[in-house]
């Protein structure tokens, strides 16, 4: 049987804000990820191999 536990785990540990640099690289990471351009050029420029 599943019991929500999330309620008390929050009591316990309240979660703390996100630093901005992690949210604007997240950010940066899914807006790439978001077109296939955008994608591509990352893999020619940091991706390559040799």
């Amino acid at each position: 049987m599943h019991e929500d536990v999330s309620a008390v785990v929050f009591q316990a540990i309240p979660p703390r804000p996100v630093p901005w640099r992690k949210r604007f690289f997240w950010f940066l990471i899914l807006r790439i990820a978001r077109y296939r351009a955008l994608r591509d050029w990352v893999s020619k420029r940091w991706l390559r191999q040799g």
